[in-house]
Protein backbone atom coordinates (compact mmCIF):
# COMPACT_ATOMS: atom_id res chain seq x y z
CA UNK A 1 0.00 0.00 0.00
CA UNK A 2 2.97 2.38 0.54
CA UNK A 3 4.40 2.48 -2.42
CA UNK A 4 0.65 2.75 -4.17
CA UNK A 5 0.08 6.10 -1.71
CA UNK A 6 4.00 6.89 -2.78
CA UNK A 7 3.05 7.07 -6.97
CA UNK A 8 0.11 8.75 -5.71
CA UNK A 9 1.98 11.78 -3.75
CA UNK A 10 4.93 11.73 -6.41
CA UNK A 11 2.85 12.62 -9.45
CA UNK A 12 1.21 16.09 -7.31
CA UNK A 13 4.53 16.88 -5.93
CA UNK A 14 5.81 16.33 -9.86
CA UNK A 15 3.02 18.94 -10.66
CA UNK A 16 3.47 21.70 -7.62
CA UNK A 17 6.92 21.26 -8.84
CA UNK A 18 6.37 22.64 -12.33
CA UNK A 19 3.97 25.05 -11.29
CA UNK A 20 6.81 26.12 -8.96
CA UNK A 21 9.39 25.80 -11.62
CA UNK A 22 7.82 28.24 -14.03
CA UNK A 23 7.10 30.65 -11.24
CA UNK A 24 10.54 31.09 -10.16
CA UNK A 25 11.78 30.93 -14.08
CA UNK A 26 9.69 34.38 -14.83
CA UNK A 27 11.41 35.94 -11.53
CA UNK A 28 14.83 35.21 -12.69
CA UNK A 29 14.18 36.71 -16.17
CA UNK A 30 12.73 39.84 -14.40
CA UNK A 31 15.98 40.11 -11.88
CA UNK A 32 18.08 39.67 -14.55
CA UNK A 33 16.38 42.02 -16.77
CA UNK A 34 16.58 44.29 -13.81
CA UNK A 35 20.23 44.39 -13.40
CA UNK A 36 21.41 43.96 -16.70
CA UNK A 37 18.96 45.25 -18.94
CA UNK A 38 18.15 42.11 -20.91
CA UNK A 39 16.84 38.27 -19.83
CA UNK A 40 19.86 36.58 -20.87
CA UNK A 41 19.94 34.85 -17.67
CA UNK A 42 22.51 32.87 -15.77
CA UNK A 43 22.01 29.51 -14.38
CA UNK A 44 24.01 26.83 -11.90
CA UNK A 45 24.31 23.19 -12.89
CA UNK A 46 25.15 20.20 -11.12
CA UNK A 47 24.32 16.57 -10.98
CA UNK A 48 24.48 13.68 -8.81
CA UNK A 49 23.83 9.63 -9.16
CA UNK A 50 22.73 6.97 -6.59
CA UNK A 51 26.12 5.68 -7.14
CA UNK A 52 29.24 7.24 -6.46
CA UNK A 53 31.55 6.86 -9.24
CA UNK A 54 34.96 5.40 -8.08
CA UNK A 55 36.98 7.78 -11.13
CA UNK A 56 37.48 4.52 -13.14
CA UNK A 57 34.20 2.95 -12.74
CA UNK A 58 30.84 5.00 -13.45
CA UNK A 59 27.69 2.49 -13.36
CA UNK A 60 24.99 3.95 -11.57
CA UNK A 61 21.55 3.40 -12.83
CA UNK A 62 19.71 6.52 -12.20
CA UNK A 63 20.69 10.30 -11.96
CA UNK A 64 19.79 13.62 -11.35
CA UNK A 65 20.51 17.00 -12.02
CA UNK A 66 19.52 20.59 -11.04
CA UNK A 67 19.61 23.80 -12.52
CA UNK A 68 19.55 26.91 -10.15
CA UNK A 69 18.76 30.92 -11.31
CA UNK A 70 22.21 32.51 -9.84
CA UNK A 71 19.35 35.20 -8.56
CA UNK A 72 16.73 34.18 -7.25
CA UNK A 73 18.65 31.13 -5.76
CA UNK A 74 15.76 28.95 -7.00
CA UNK A 75 15.70 25.95 -9.01
CA UNK A 76 14.58 26.65 -12.35
CA UNK A 77 14.43 22.83 -13.85
CA UNK A 78 15.48 19.29 -13.13
CA UNK A 79 16.09 16.59 -15.02
CA UNK A 80 16.37 12.56 -14.30
CA UNK A 81 17.89 10.34 -16.28
CA UNK A 82 17.16 6.02 -15.30
CA UNK A 83 18.64 3.27 -17.24
CA UNK A 84 16.11 0.82 -15.65
CA UNK A 85 13.03 0.00 -14.88
CA UNK A 86 11.99 -2.29 -12.07
CA UNK A 87 8.37 -3.18 -13.48
CA UNK A 88 9.74 -3.61 -17.18
CA UNK A 89 13.15 -5.80 -15.41
CA UNK A 90 11.02 -8.24 -13.10
CA UNK A 91 8.69 -8.80 -16.12
CA UNK A 92 11.41 -9.93 -18.92
CA UNK A 93 12.82 -12.15 -15.84
CA UNK A 94 9.45 -13.32 -15.19
CA UNK A 95 9.17 -13.83 -19.21
CA UNK A 96 5.80 -11.34 -18.75
CA UNK A 97 4.14 -8.53 -20.38
CA UNK A 98 4.91 -5.69 -18.21
CA UNK A 99 1.48 -4.32 -16.37
CA UNK A 100 0.42 -0.87 -17.78
CA UNK A 101 3.19 1.07 -16.16
CA UNK A 102 4.33 4.92 -16.03
CA UNK A 103 7.85 3.61 -17.02
CA UNK A 104 10.78 5.50 -15.82
CA UNK A 105 13.71 3.89 -18.28
CA UNK A 106 14.15 6.83 -20.24
CA UNK A 107 18.24 6.54 -20.96
CA UNK A 108 20.72 4.00 -22.08
CA UNK A 109 24.02 5.47 -22.56
CA UNK A 110 26.75 5.46 -19.87
CA UNK A 111 26.41 6.96 -16.34
CA UNK A 112 29.15 9.50 -16.65
CA UNK A 113 27.37 11.28 -20.03
CA UNK A 114 24.12 11.60 -17.84
CA UNK A 115 25.20 15.40 -16.20
CA UNK A 116 25.77 16.54 -20.04
CA UNK A 117 22.55 15.06 -21.34
CA UNK A 118 20.60 16.12 -18.65
CA UNK A 119 22.23 20.01 -19.67
CA UNK A 120 21.62 19.91 -22.94
CA UNK A 121 18.01 18.74 -22.40
CA UNK A 122 17.33 21.43 -19.95
CA UNK A 123 18.89 24.96 -21.96
CA UNK A 124 17.16 23.35 -24.83
CA UNK A 125 13.81 23.12 -23.24
CA UNK A 126 13.92 26.36 -21.65
CA UNK A 127 14.71 27.53 -24.96
CA UNK A 128 11.93 26.50 -26.83
CA UNK A 129 9.66 28.29 -23.72
CA UNK A 130 11.42 31.60 -24.48
CA UNK A 131 13.92 31.69 -21.46
CA UNK A 132 17.23 32.45 -22.61
CA UNK A 133 20.03 30.47 -20.65
CA UNK A 134 22.98 32.31 -22.11
CA UNK A 135 25.77 31.58 -19.22
CA UNK A 136 26.65 28.09 -17.55
CA UNK A 137 27.87 28.04 -13.95
CA UNK A 138 29.45 24.25 -13.52
CA UNK A 139 31.92 21.78 -12.42
CA UNK A 140 35.46 21.58 -15.12
CA UNK A 141 33.98 19.18 -16.88
CA UNK A 142 34.58 20.19 -20.20
CA UNK A 143 32.20 17.73 -21.57
CA UNK A 144 28.86 19.39 -20.99
CA UNK A 145 29.83 22.59 -22.29
CA UNK A 146 31.18 21.04 -25.14
CA UNK A 147 27.87 19.79 -26.05
CA UNK A 148 25.81 22.36 -25.24
CA UNK A 149 28.20 24.80 -28.01
CA UNK A 150 27.47 21.60 -30.45
CA UNK A 151 24.18 21.14 -29.68
CA UNK A 152 22.27 24.06 -28.43
CA UNK A 153 24.63 27.68 -28.69
CA UNK A 154 27.63 28.18 -29.81
CA UNK A 155 27.72 31.35 -27.76
CA UNK A 156 26.90 30.12 -24.26
CA UNK A 157 29.71 30.95 -21.78
CA UNK A 158 30.80 29.00 -19.14
CA UNK A 159 31.92 29.88 -15.89
CA UNK A 160 33.63 27.81 -13.26
CA UNK A 161 32.06 27.23 -9.73
CA UNK A 162 34.09 28.25 -6.83
CA UNK A 163 33.76 24.88 -4.67
CA UNK A 164 34.56 22.67 -8.02
CA UNK A 165 37.52 25.13 -8.69
CA UNK A 166 38.63 24.39 -4.87
CA UNK A 167 38.16 20.57 -5.10
CA UNK A 168 40.43 20.71 -7.98
CA UNK A 169 43.66 22.79 -6.92
CA UNK A 170 43.12 20.33 -3.68
CA UNK A 171 43.27 17.49 -5.84
CA UNK A 172 46.23 18.56 -7.50
CA UNK A 173 47.78 19.15 -4.83
CA UNK A 174 47.26 16.08 -3.14
CA UNK A 175 48.61 14.68 -6.23
CA UNK A 176 52.24 16.28 -5.97
CA UNK A 177 52.49 15.16 -2.23
CA UNK A 178 53.53 11.12 -3.89
CA UNK A 179 56.55 13.49 -5.34
CA UNK A 180 56.86 15.90 -2.62
CA UNK A 181 56.64 14.74 0.86
CA UNK A 182 57.17 18.10 2.64
CA UNK A 183 53.66 18.96 0.96
CA UNK A 184 51.80 17.90 4.06
CA UNK A 185 48.18 17.75 4.39
CA UNK A 186 48.46 20.80 6.24
CA UNK A 187 49.90 22.89 4.15
CA UNK A 188 48.11 21.79 1.04
CA UNK A 189 45.16 23.04 3.62
CA UNK A 190 46.63 26.21 4.03
CA UNK A 191 47.21 26.96 0.23
CA UNK A 192 43.32 26.17 -0.52
CA UNK A 193 42.28 28.70 2.61
CA UNK A 194 44.02 31.21 0.72
CA UNK A 195 42.67 30.60 -2.46
CA UNK A 196 39.31 30.67 -1.12
CA UNK A 197 39.97 33.68 0.58
CA UNK A 198 41.85 35.61 -2.29
CA UNK A 199 38.24 34.87 -4.64
CA UNK A 200 35.66 35.70 -1.75
CA UNK A 201 37.34 38.65 -1.23
CA UNK A 202 37.12 39.73 -4.80
CA UNK A 203 33.86 38.32 -5.42
CA UNK A 204 31.88 39.63 -8.75
CA UNK A 205 35.46 41.17 -9.74
CA UNK A 206 37.38 38.48 -12.05
CA UNK A 207 40.13 41.12 -12.85
CA UNK A 208 40.74 41.70 -8.98
CA UNK A 209 41.05 37.99 -8.70
CA UNK A 210 43.26 37.84 -11.55
CA UNK A 211 45.56 40.45 -10.23
CA UNK A 212 45.56 38.92 -6.78
CA UNK A 213 46.57 35.34 -8.01
CA UNK A 214 50.45 35.68 -7.88
CA UNK A 215 50.41 36.03 -3.94
CA UNK A 216 49.22 32.26 -3.58
CA UNK A 217 52.34 31.21 -4.20
CA UNK A 218 54.24 34.12 -2.72
CA UNK A 219 52.51 34.91 0.68
CA UNK A 220 52.70 31.09 2.38
CA UNK A 221 56.55 32.04 2.13
CA UNK A 222 56.68 35.15 3.76
CA UNK A 223 57.12 37.17 0.19
CA UNK A 224 54.39 39.89 0.63
CA UNK A 225 55.25 42.24 -2.56
CA UNK A 226 51.70 40.89 -4.21
CA UNK A 227 49.63 40.66 -1.21
CA UNK A 228 46.99 43.26 -1.18
CA UNK A 229 46.82 45.24 1.90
CA UNK A 230 42.95 44.44 2.74
CA UNK A 231 43.20 40.71 3.36
CA UNK A 232 47.20 40.30 4.28
CA UNK A 233 47.69 40.77 7.53
CA UNK A 234 51.35 40.91 7.20
CA UNK A 235 51.34 43.30 4.62
CA UNK A 236 52.40 46.00 7.17
CA UNK A 237 53.37 43.48 10.06
CA UNK A 238 55.94 41.15 8.96
CA UNK A 239 56.58 39.54 11.89
CA UNK A 240 52.62 37.71 11.74
CA UNK A 241 52.57 34.34 12.52
CA UNK A 242 51.18 31.75 10.30
CA UNK A 243 49.66 29.87 12.60
CA UNK A 244 48.20 28.18 10.08
CA UNK A 245 51.63 26.37 8.84
CA UNK A 246 54.10 24.25 10.99
CA UNK A 247 55.21 26.10 13.62
CA UNK A 248 54.05 29.33 12.95
CA UNK A 249 56.50 30.26 10.19
CA UNK A 250 56.54 30.97 6.53
CA UNK A 251 57.65 28.18 4.04
CA UNK A 252 61.15 28.05 3.02
CA UNK A 253 61.95 28.38 -0.34
CA UNK A 254 65.56 25.47 -0.35
CA UNK A 255 65.19 24.54 -4.07
CA UNK A 256 64.95 28.11 -5.15
CA UNK A 257 62.74 26.88 -8.17
CA UNK A 258 59.65 27.90 -6.51
CA UNK A 259 56.98 28.50 -9.54
CA UNK A 260 55.55 31.86 -9.60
Amino acid sequence: MFDERQKEIGTVLEEIAEKSMKEWTEKEKSMTKECSGNEDITVAVDAGWQKRGSGRSYDSLTGHCSMIGTRTGMILDYSLRSRTCRVCVTARRMKKIPKVHTCRKNYSGSSKAMEADMVVQMVADARIKGTNIMTIVGDEDATTIARLRNKVDKSIIKLSDSNHVKKTLGKSLFALRNKHSRLTTKIIYYFMKCFNFLVAQARGRPEEISKNLPALSKHPFGDHTSCNPGWCQSFEDSSMKFRSLPYGKPLKDTSNCRPH
